[in-house]
Parts: C-alpha cells; structure tokens; sequence
C-alpha cells in the first residue's frame, strides 16, 4: 500500500497551525489527498484534538508570540500521545525571532523539518539574510546542507528549490520537476509541508516523503500545462494533486510493441520534430519516446502534447524519458528512467499499473532490481559509439544476453544503432531495438524506418 492509498483509507486527521494568508489552501490540499484537516488555534482544544490526531503541522508564517506558546504546547502534547510533528521553518534567518523559535522547536524534536535552502542555511550554518541566501554563497552544495540538517536535529528534512532534496542522516535523495510557476503562488511551501505531515501520519520514513514531493512536482507539471496565469494556476493545481491522488482507473492504452523504437533529441535535432517522426510512423515505428534534456517544463509539455496526438492517430505509446511529472500532466502512455532517475517502484505508484516503465539496465543487478520493481522492459546498451550521450557506458554482447537469460521481461537494445550496425545485432537475444539519430538525421525518416523493421522482422539480429 502507498503512503497515498494509507492516507485516502485512514483519512487522518492533521492539527495544523498556519499563517492566514496559506490556511485555505493548506486545508484544501490536504482535503485533496484525503486528510481531514483542524485549522483551529484555541488553546482550550489542545488537548482533545492532539489525542485524536495523527500529525502535528507547525508553520512559522504569521508567528507571533502567543502563537508561539501555544505551538510548544501542542508539540508537547503531540509528544505525550506519539503524535508526528512537522516544521515548516518559513522566515528562519530574517528575524532574530523566527529563527529562535525553529530552534527551540527542533530542539523539542520534531518528525521533519522542512525548508528552502535561505532557511536550512540559518538554522545550520547561522547565516542570516532577509533576501535569502545564494546557494553559490553558501559553505556547502545543497544536498550536503540537507544532510547536515537532517543530522543536526535527528529528522527527515526535506529542502525545496529547482531541485529537492530529502535527507534522512543516512541516505540524501534528490527530485526535480514541478513548475517554475510554483514559487510564484504563494503557499506552495507551505501547502508542501501539510501533505508532508499527512505522509509522516503514515508512515515516518524518507519513502513517505518522496512520494509526496514526487506528488507535488507532478501537480506542479499538471497545473502549469493547463495554464495561462496565475489564476488558472491556482486553480489547477488543486486539480492536479487530486486527479494523482484517486485510486488508478483502467484506461486503454496503446499497444505495447518495441519492434522499432524511435526516441527523439532536441540536442541532435533541430528540424520539424512533428513532420520527422510521423514520417518515422508511416514507415512502421511502433514506440515512440521523447527526450529532452535541456527545455523548460512548459516547453516540454507543449511538445509533449502535440507529439501524443500523433501518436494516438498511429495506435503508438509515447513515453517521456525522466520526467514522471511531464507523462501525469499530459496522460502519456509511460515513462523510461534512467539509472539516476525516479525509482521505477515509485513511478508505478505515481503511474498506476496500467503505464508503460521502462528502465536502462547495464549490468545483471540492474536489470533484476528493475525488474523487481515493477519495470515493463529493460532498455540494454550501449551498444555501439553514440551521440546522444556524452560518455556512454559501452554494454558488450555477452552482457545483453546474460540479462536476458536473468529476466522475463522483454529487452531493447538501445545505443548508436542505425542501419549500419543493426546488421551486427544477428544473434543477439531482444524483442526491439532503440533509434535516435540514425533516423531523425537521416534524409528519409520514413523509408529508414520501413528498412530497420524489416531488418528486425527477417531476424537480421536474431538466430
């Protein structure tokens, strides 16, 4: 069960001191996912509520210093009935005050902490800036900021920015997405750390916390690509975390075929993507993956969109490469992850069962863990030289096939393979193979396509 599928079943009841001006939209997230939320500050509710709740919020925006008292006692509280308490330590470093009560809270004890890095920076390092800080400026990147938070006070942090980072004093992970929009709106943090606390009520682990940060970004991505300002940002971004949040529905999807596999690069290919690969699709592409390395969000979702229609006319899966968000927002047909990428596991949580995840595999552990995890197919190279990454890590032949003789799911070969090189793959054990260049940059898509699927389908690589 995910922490998600806990949290809709339970629908835990999460106490929660905000600021005013993020109180509803805390509320309202929280709502979305499945919580019941209590936005009451009375001192004299203390102590029913806290003996029937299931995770303590605290948010420092707004403090004041009678707020103040009633926070200590509510975390005091929280501890007495085993409750988990999350911080969100808005402001820390502006104000002499601010920063002494996340502090004192901390040293308290708290479940997470959760932070962006101006505020991580002050409570660890003791710097202090009420513009924030610079990560250039700091004494340490951000991911080692995170895990000398998550050490010094014995928690779960999460620190937000373009890239997140959750610590758990062991083990650092790291997740991008979302919308460059979301800093924009204001209660984005702090709407965060509610649906933080909301995990932590199901269970406290850094696992808990990345789904929800994975969560949040997909809703970002969502929002951003049914957007044209703020307003509609706002709006759809509620709609985002509740469309992730519903158990799956079935839904149809396209065949799953990897006989010829055509994966687009903006880096490579410059020319009218659209009209290249649908030429590649008439001439019998059956798998079609867009990636894109360098484009912002928005842009990526755009292409994303147009490219899914196309595929649809064609019965063709399109999956997104990295970018879990990017295939939720626009409805692809799955996803592709690299080795450094989002764990195939939680992606099928994000995804559902019926999404299409495939991982690159390498070597024989990897291709098992992935397999284990959930993957529909193991993308295996690389094969040859490419130009489609920088350094590729070479696969030899004897290696494919003792990934194949290792799994049950199918494998691609994947890796500077064109109509020159295919003709090498004769033997090799695999049910498709992997092109980029080798049709995009060539004078006819179309009639490259029709040619490679031939030599697959007359087992030029096969015994």
């Amino acid at each position: 069960m995910t922490t998600l599928d806990c949290i809709r079943n339970t629908r835990p009841l999460i106490h929660c001191f905000t600021g005013t001006v993020t109180s509803n939209d805390v509320a309202n997230a929280l709502l979305a996912i499945g919580a019941s939320p209590f936005m009451g500050e009375a001192e004299e509710d203390l102590s029913e509520i806290l003996a029937v709740a299931k995770g303590l919020y605290i948010n420092l925006a707004g403090i004041t210093r009678k707020r103040y008292r009633l926070m200590r006692r509510a975390v005091t509280l929280a501890h007495e009935h085993g409750v988990p308490v999350t911080l969100d330590a808005v402001g820390a470093g502006s104000t002499v005050f601010r920063t002494t009560c996340a502090k004192e809270l901390l040293a308290m004890g708290v479940t997470l902490l959760h932070g962006n890095a101006s505020e991580l920076a002050a409570l660890v390092l003791g710097t202090t800036n009420t513009k924030g800080v610079d990560s250039d400026k700091l004494s340490c990147d951000l991911k080692t900021l995170a895990h000398r938070a998550s050490t010094t006070f014995h928690t779960i942090v999460v620190l937000s920015g373009p890239t997140d980072y959750i610590a758990d004093g062991k083990d650092t992970l790291s997740r991008t997405g979302g919308s460059a929009m979301m800093p924009d709106l204001t209660g984005t943090g702090c709407i965060l750390s509610g649906l933080l606390c909301a995990a932590m009520s199901a269970s406290v682990s850094t696992s808990s916390a990345v789904e929800i940060v994975d969560l949040m970004n997909a809703a970002g991505a969502y929002a951003e690509s049914r957007s044209c300002g703020m307003g509609d940002f706002h709006r759809e971004l509620f709609n985002g975390l509740s469309r992730y949040t519903q158990p799956h529905a079935p839904k149809t999807r396209a065949s799953f075929d990897p006989t010829l596999y055509l994966i687009t690069d903006n880096r490579l290919f410059q020319g009218d993507l659209l009209s290249a690969v649908e030429a590649a699709l008439q001439g019998g592409v059956s798998l079609v993956q867009l990636r894109d390395k360098s484009s912002d969000t928005r842009d990526i979702t755009a292409v994303a969109k147009a490219l899914l229609t196309l595929c649809r006319r064609y019965d063709v899966p399109l999956l997104i490469d990295d970018r879990v968000d990017v295939a939720m927002a626009v409805g692809a047909d799955g996803v592709h992850l690299g080795q450094k990428d989002l764990p195939v596991a939680a992606a099928r949580k994000l995804l559902g069962p019926d999404a299409i995840i495939g991982a690159t595999a390498k070597t024989v552990d990897a291709a098992l863990d992935a397999q284990r995890q959930g993957a529909d197919y193991l993308g295996v190279g690389a094969l040859f030289t490419t130009i489609t990454h920088s350094a590729p890590i070479h696969t030899t032949f004897d290696t494919l096939r003792a990934i194949h003789d290792a799994v049950t799911i199918p494998l691609v070969g994947i890796g500077g393979i064109n109509e020159t090189t295919a003709p090498q793959l004769k033997g090799l054990p695999m049910e498709g193979y992997a092109v980029a260049t080798g049709i995009l940059l060539s004078d006819d898509p179309e009639a490259t396509s029709t040619r490679l699927k031939s030599l697959f389908l007359k087992g030029a690589h096969h015994e």
